[in-house]
């Protein structure tokens, strides 16, 4: 209802329907003297000062000069990097960290953390959203923009997601040559001129970006992408190569997740269909086969992962639908249960210095929106902290990003061809082998971690 606020006492002008097909709904712009509102942004804060977080940061500096970027964080977490030097593209980055407790309204908040990280990043926006202020979340998954909109309401609150960039982020260094894109678009109650602004301020920095008339189709087929690869990669120590054999348990739990979501995304309203499906599968078979996602990161790094928010929310959907989902339980639990090896008092790790293993094999670029390394395990990107808090604290090295930080790959054999798998077996261009396959070696042995017993996956 208009002129009601939230228990925060932000300005609530439109509720969420509980799903995100919601968006769909005619907007109407506010309008005075007969024209919309207009709004220029000249002041961002981001929430995360990690890979995704720097590299657009850098480039609206670059359009705007670096006053014009700030990275607000909480007073602990600005105390712990208060020395940190973080490089981008091999320069000292010159942008601003700012305290939370001093922070002033921004004109735009872009949060770019980890959903594991959301809560906090909320608290931390507290003293940056003004009345006016816009947020657009670059957060994985179909969730945080409700989160967002709760506390600050949906007038000024944007859906949007970012792919395709190949940034690696490592040990304060940032690199990349893709910067991707944007995608992004309205909610129901969303203001239209804070999609003009926000349309207006990446076109002068020079961001790739597309304004979605259904947001929520990208959205899901993002979540699709991620349910599947993220996931598989997580569980079984997978690389983009692994999980796209053809023929091999690897990618039918791929294809068999991804289509759970696509069912559950069609009982949401959005209409995903197998041609989507299809072309997120060619799209992970043009990536470096040594590659690996971000959950396939976190696993080396022994971070918490993302699996609330891609099999947790599949698996509530689907029980709310009444839909079968046993791949995505099945990973769930998986993970769960790598996550909980991590922390048990008499498990014991190799463990290889982190500048050993990067001289033992040179860092290779990832090609994903969801690839960008951090150190981070709270999800804003920056904080070298063990997870969970109350555990013993510990130093765990950061790896180069690729197949040979894999610790432990579980072997799979080629299993029989799945003959209600479309074809699409035809990777998109020649594969190349991996040239560091004795550093692989090499730093798979010094990473070996005994693993919890692992049941025969479901194939839906």
């Amino acid at each position: 209802m208009k002129g009601a606020t939230n228990k925060y006492g932000h300005p609530v002008h439109a509720a969420w329907s509980g799903s995100i097909q919601s968006i769909r709904r005619p907007l109407r712009g506010r309008l005075l003297y007969g024209e919309m509102i207009r709004m220029q942004i000249n002041k961002i804060a981001f929430i995360g000062k990690g890979g995704v977080g720097l590299l657009y940061g850098s480039m609206i500096a670059k359009a705007l000069g670096n006053d014009a970027v700030e990275y607000v964080m909480d007073d602990a977490r600005f105390e712990r990097h208060a020395n940190d030097a973080l490089t981008v593209n091999g320069k000292p980055c010159a942008l601003k960290s700012v305290r939370a407790s001093k922070a002033t309204p921004a004109d735009l908040v872009i949060l770019t953390v980890k959903t594991t990280g959301l809560d906090q990043a909320l608290k931390t926006m507290e003293r940056v959203v003004g009345p006016n202020t816009l947020i657009a979340s670059l957060c994985n998954g179909i969730t945080s923009e409700q989160k967002i909109a709760e506390r600050f309401g949906w007038e000024h609150t944007v859906l949007g997601i970012c792919q395709g960039m190949d940034a690696v982020f490592l040990n304060g260094e940032l690199t990349f040559t893709n910067t991707g894109e944007i995608r992004f678009g309205a909610a129901a109650g969303t203001d239209p001129a804070a999609i003009t602004a926000i349309d207006e301020l990446y076109t002068r920095c020079g961001i790739a970006h597309t304004v979605e008339s259904d947001i929520a189709h990208r959205m899901w087929a993002k979540l699709m992408l991620n349910d599947g690869i993220n996931q598989t990669c997580m569980a079984y120590g997978g690389t983009y190569g692994s999980a796209t054999e053809p023929g091999s348990e690897q990618r039918r739990c791929l294809v068999s997740a991804m289509r759970e979501t696509l069912a559950v995304a069609n009982a949401e309203g959005v209409e995903l269909t197998e041609a989507d499906l299809t072309q997120m599968v060619h799209l992970i078979e043009g990536i470096d086969p040594a590659g690996m996602p971000s959950m396939a990161q976190d696993r080396v790094a022994r971070r918490k992962t993302e699996v609330e928010e891609f099999a947790g929310t599949i698996c509530r959907l689907a029980a709310k639908h009444d839909i079968q989902a046993p791949q995505n339980e099945w990973l769930y639990q998986r993970i769960r249960d790598i996550e909980a090896s991590w922390w048990r008092p008499t498990h014991h790790v190799n463990r290889l210095n982190s500048k050993a293993a990067a001289r033992a094999l040179p860092l290779r670029r990832l090609s994903s929106s969801s690839i960008t390394s951090s150190r981070c395990p709270d999800g804003q990107s920056c904080d070298s902290e063990a997870w969970p808090s109350s555990s013993r604290q510990r130093t765990t090295p950061a790896l180069p990003s690729s197949a040979a930080a894999i610790s432990a790959p579980t072997t799979i054999g080629a299993a029989p061809h799945d003959p209600c798998m479309p074809a699409m077996s035809a990777a998109v261009g020649p594969r190349q082998p991996s040239t560091n396959a004795t550093a692989a070696t090499a730093i798979s042995r010094a990473f070996t971690r005994p693993l919890p017993p692992r049941e025969r996956p479901y194939f839906s």
